[in-house]
């Protein structure tokens, strides 16, 4: 069964479930990478029941069914997915999630590439398309998690500097009081 996935610099391709784990290559960026597991998706809602044919139609062919995807590999931009409202009675279409829907982390290769990864493809192992190194997308390595580290550990040194001053201050304080406190004796 094909599902859709992002590749690691934010395209949107379809692969069939046999292909998970396979290296692809995505067909607008060039970039290599790991087919990821595809995500759980609820069940389909039964189709309505067809309405009674009248005696004087005679009979009826049956229903075309839309044929099975074949499973190899469909690339898929999300720009260029546009949908048309459904018409009354008609089953909707499938929504295509887009990159707003998806949060999206730079994670950095061990040789130090940038690449935009899905937040749901973390953990997973991948290819680096510029240097060809398989190796795990994890947090950690994401340039967003770094900044975040990089920002505590500044509000930590402002707030050890702010202490050091209210105790050099107070230090201050009582180094004078003491000396005038000296004066008058």
């Amino acid at each position: 069964m094909a599902f859709q996935f992002l590749c690691p610099q934010g395209h949107l391709l379809q692969a069939d479930e046999s292909q998970v784990g396979r290296q692809m290559q995505c067909p607008y960026c060039g970039g290599m990478f790991l087919v990821p597991q595809p995500l759980p998706t609820a069940a389909p809602d039964p189709p309505p029941p067809a309405p009674p044919a009248s005696p004087e139609a005679g009979p009826q062919a049956p229903p075309a069914q839309s044929p099975a995807q074949p499973p190899f590999f469909q690339p898929r931009d999300i720009e260029a997915a546009t949908f048309q409202p459904a018409a009354a009675g008609a089953e909707p279409e499938p929504q295509v999630p887009t990159a707003a829907d998806l949060p999206i982390v730079h994670v950095v290769c061990p040789n130090g590439h940038s690449l935009e990864t899905p937040q749901d493809m973390l953990g997973q192992e991948a290819l680096c398309p510029f240097c060809r190194v398989q190796f795990r997308l994890r947090l950690e390595d994401s340039v967003e998690y770094r900044e975040e580290k990089a920002r505590e550990q500044k509000r930590r040194e402002i707030r050890a500097g702010q202490l050091w001053l209210r105790w050099a201050i107070a230090a201050a304080v009582v180094v004078v009081f003491g000396l005038i406190v000296l004066m008058f004796l």
